[in-house]
């Protein structure tokens, strides 16, 4: 039981797109939408690759609910989800996930191949560098979201003080999926599958993604490194997007599939559970075309 929060990605598709769309699980009913906050529109990214309103990380700690759009990070009740202002930490264009772990917001920013670890008692921030899995207290202002990009580092899960990660790779190779310790920074890249894979998880020690670009789940056996596949959704119409746990099972998005005519196929966006013993989807539908989800009790 409990609730889905999902940002929907107008991304150049003129939708007017709410803030963010709050579900109910159980009954699989609209309980709340957040309309469209100026406050979270990042102005002055304009011309620098995407649309300067596009809520997408969704993160969330005992009391609030946390939602960013580029370099503006939105705090909010997470009972009421009155906005209550926003988080001044560094952020820059195309910000993906977000993640709330022992008192710092984690961000993967995507435009530098790093993820940045925000301490917001201390007002402290580090960076940590995917590619070379350096610490670094200062990192490059990318001009655009492509400038800089080489990994496309999207996602974030804390199992321990393991903070896993995906490096989607933007179809230049396989995916690559990996962690680093929250304390000590030893650092390893658990598996290479999939294509422009999104979300991590880690559920019965074995570590799920979404690989977007085949439409498939990957199960990463982290005993034995060993894959698998599971064939979900037709990649040339529904893009995944979105990862979580509900009621012991996995639960993601399908969304969109950005076509050459940029068709929208709004009947492919919904939320659906994967039963990770038996292989098999539930599904829950859902309006609009889908940036990220998060399950909140």
């Amino acid at each position: 039981m409990g609730r889905l929060v999902i940002t929907p990605d107008d991304d150049s598709y003129n939708i007017n797109s709410p803030t963010f769309l709050v579900y109910d699980s159980v009954s699989k009913e609209l309980v709340h939408t957040c309309s469209k906050l100026e406050e979270l529109n990042a102005i002055e990214m304009t011309g620098q690759g995407r649309p300067t309103f596009r809520p997408y990380g969704i993160a969330s700690d005992e009391n609030y609910l946390y939602v960013v759009s580029h370099n503006k990070l939105g705090r909010f009740s997470k009972e009421t989800y009155e906005f209550l202002g926003l988080v001044d930490i560094p952020l820059f264009v195309n910000t993906h996930k977000i993640m709330c772990y022992k008192g710092s917001i984690y961000v993967t920013n995507t435009s530098n191949n790093t993820i940045g670890i925000h301490d917001l008692e201390n007002r402290t921030h580090k960076f940590f560098d995917v590619r070379t899995f350096e610490l670094t207290s200062d990192v490059a202002t990318p001009v655009n979201a492509e400038s800089h990009d080489t990994t496309h580092v999207n996602s974030l899960y804390a199992d321990g003080s393991k903070i896993y990660f995906s490096l989607n790779n933007l179809n230049k190779q396989s995916s690559q999926l990996g962690y680093f310790d929250a304390d000590t920074f030893k650092s390893e890249i658990v598996a290479e599958a999939g294509l422009r894979t999104h979300g991590v998880q880690v559920l019965n020690n074995k570590l799920y993604s979404l690989s977007s670009g085949t439409g498939e789940i990957i199960e990463v056996d982290l005993n034995t490194k060993d894959v698998a596949l599971y064939k979900v959704v037709n990649s040339a119409k529904t893009y995944l997007r979105g990862l979580d746990v509900l009621d012991g099972n996995l639960v993601f998005c399908g969304s969109n599939t950005y076509s050459e005519e940029r068709t929208i196929y709004m009947n492919n966006c919904f939320v659906a559970q994967f039963d990770v013993k038996a292989k098999v989807l539930i599904n829950i539908n859902a309006a609009y075309i889908i940036a990220d989800m998060k399950v909140l009790g």
